[in-house]
C-alpha cells in the first residue's frame, strides 16, 4: 500500500498535467496557426501557411489576402526602383555630357557601366530570391520524405511520441516524461514565433531588394564595393537556410533521442532516402 500510494499520486499529477497542457496547446494552435495542434514537425517541415515561405496566394489558405498584398507591395517597390534607376541614368548622362575633363568623364562612364550592372542585378535578385526559397523548401521536403521512409506509418512526430511515452510510463518516469512533453510544447510555441519573425524578415528583405539594387551604381563609386548588396545577400541566405540547420539538428539529435533510436545508422538511413525528384 505504501508503494502504491506514491504511484497513484504521480499518475494523477501526470494525467492532470497532460490534459491541461494538451488542451492549452490545442487552443494556442488554433489561435496562432489555425491547426488543432501545433507541433515541431508542422513548423520545421512547412505544414503551416505563411511561415512556410510559400508566397503563392492560392496555397496560403486564410492568409491568401495577406500574401497577395505582399506580392502587390513587392511589385510596387519594383516599379519605384525602376524609376530610381531611370533617374540615376538621367543624372549620369547629364553629368557625362557636361564634363570636359577626361577624369570626370571616366568616372561618369564607370557609373554608367555600374548602372547597366545594377539593372541586371535587379532582375537577377528576383530570380535569386525565389530560387533560394525553392531550394530550401525542396531540401526540407526531401529530408522529410527520407525521414518518413525510416519510420513506421503510425509515427506522428516527436510531440505525439513524447505524449505516448508519458502515458505509457508510470510513476516518476511518467511524470518526468510529462515535464519533457511540457518543455517540448513551450519550445514549439517559441519556434512558431521565431519562424513568424523569420517570415517577416524575409518579406522585408524581398521588399527592399529592388531599392538596394537601384542604388548599386552609386554604392560602387567610393571603394568599388557594394556593401549594402553584400549585407543583404548574406542576411537573406542566412535567414532562409537557418531552417535546414534546425531540420538537421532535429533529424540527427532530437529525433533519435526522443524515439529511443540512437543507432548511428539512423541519420544515415534518413539522408540515404532523400530524393530530390
Amino acid at each position: 500500500l505504501i508503494g502504491v500510494f506514491p504511484m497513484l499520486v504521480f499518475s494523477v499529477i501526470k494525467i492532470v498535467l497532460l490534459f491541461v497542457m494538451t488542451s492549452l496547446s490545442w487552443i494556442i494552435g488554433v489561435m496562432i496557426s489555425g491547426k488543432a495542434i501545433l507541433t515541431l514537425d508542422n513548423i520545421l517541415f512547412n505544414d503551416l501557411p505563411l511561415i512556410n515561405l510559400d508566397f503563392n496566394p492560392q496555397n496560403a489558405g486564410s492568409y491568401s489576402g495577406f500574401v497577395g498584398a505582399i506580392s502587390a507591395a513587392v511589385r510596387t517597390v519594383m516599379i519605384i526602383a525602376i524609376i530610381i534607376q531611370l533617374f540615376v541614368l538621367l543624372i549620369t548622362v547629364i553629368r557625362y555630357m557636361t564634363k570636359s575633363l577626361a577624369k570626370d568623364k571616366a568616372e561618369s562612364k564607370m557609373i554608367l557601366t555600374n548602372w547597366f550592372k545594377g539593372i541586371g542585378i535587379m532582375f537577377g535578385v528576383l530570380i535569386f530570391m525565389f530560387l533560394t526559397i525553392a531550394i530550401n523548401n525542396a531540401l526540407v521536403a526531401a529530408i522529410r520524405k527520407g525521414l518518413n521512409g525510416t519510420q513506421p506509418i503510425i509515427f506522428k512526430g516527436i510531440t505525439n511520441e513524447i505524449l505516448k511515452n508519458a502515458l505509457a510510463n508510470q510513476g516518476f518516469g511518467g511524470v518526468s516524461a510529462t515535464f519533457i512533453y511540457i518543455a517540448i510544447l513551450a519550445q514549439t510555441v517559441f519556434f512558431y514565433f521565431y519562424y513568424l519573425k523569420r517570415f517577416i524578415v524575409i518579406t522585408f528583405l524581398m521588399m527592399v531588394a529592388p531599392l538596394i539594387t537601384a542604388t548599386y551604381s552609386l554604392d560602387m563609386i567610393d571603394d568599388k564595393k557594394s556593401q549594402t548588396l553584400q549585407f543583404w545577400t548574406n542576411k537573406f541566405l542566412h535567414t532562409v537556410f537557418i531552417q535546414l540547420f534546425h531540420v538537421f539538428i532535429y533529424v540527427a539529435l532530437i529525433f533519435p533521442i526522443v524515439t529511443r533510436k540512437c543507432e548511428h545508422r539512423m541519420a544515415y538511413k534518413t539522408f540515404r532516402n532523400i530524393k530530390l525528384y
